[in-house]
Parts: structure tokens; sequence; C-alpha cells
């Protein structure tokens, strides 16, 4: 059985998720609050995006593409959504950096 933690959010009952989903939350509400999302913002994106990875979903948002430039600009595409999940031909994972 893997390891697990009770994530709690303010607007919605405990999410159980995975060591690895949890780091990967983490992660993203890290990444979106070095793009300028408030806390809260970053906070409830990286949640929906637990949801989103459990289901398969292939959609992205920009915020998590390594090609966002600071300005909210994609590198490969120009002016960016900041809050639609889509499918885009260029997306790349942005990662951890070590």
């Amino acid at each position: 059985m893997p390891n697990t933690a009770v994530a709690q959010t303010q607007s919605s009952a405990p999410l159980v998720v995975t060591e690895r989903e949890a780091r990967r939350w983490l992660f993203r509400s890290h990444l979106f609050q070095q793009h300028g999302w408030p806390e809260e913002r970053a906070e409830s994106w990286a949640e929906k995006l637990v949801s989103r990875d459990r289901d398969h979903d292939d959609r992205r948002l920009c915020v998590e593409c390594r090609h966002l430039l600071s300005q909210w600009r994609c590198a490969e595409r120009g002016p960016v959504l900041a809050e639609v999940l889509q499918r885009c031909p260029t997306f790349q994972w942005e990662t951890p950096k070590k």
C-alpha cells in the first residue's frame, strides 16, 4: 500500500493523496506562486491538478509549461490563457531545478 497524506482544504473535505501526489502538489503550488499567483489561487489549482492527473486528463495549464515567460507570454506561441486547461502541441513540463 502506498504512503498517503491527507491535505485539508478550506473549501472541501480532506483529499487523500499519495506521497508522490503531495510532492507534486507542493512543487506546483510553489511554481505557480513564483509566477505571481496568490497562495490561495496557487494551492487551489494545485489541488485541481491532483484530480486531473488521477483522471488521466491530458490538458495542461500554461503555468505548468517551461515555455512560459515572465511576461505571461509563451516562448512558442505568444499570449497565454492563464487559467484554462488546454491541449498544446508545444507543451513541455516545467521540472524541479536540481
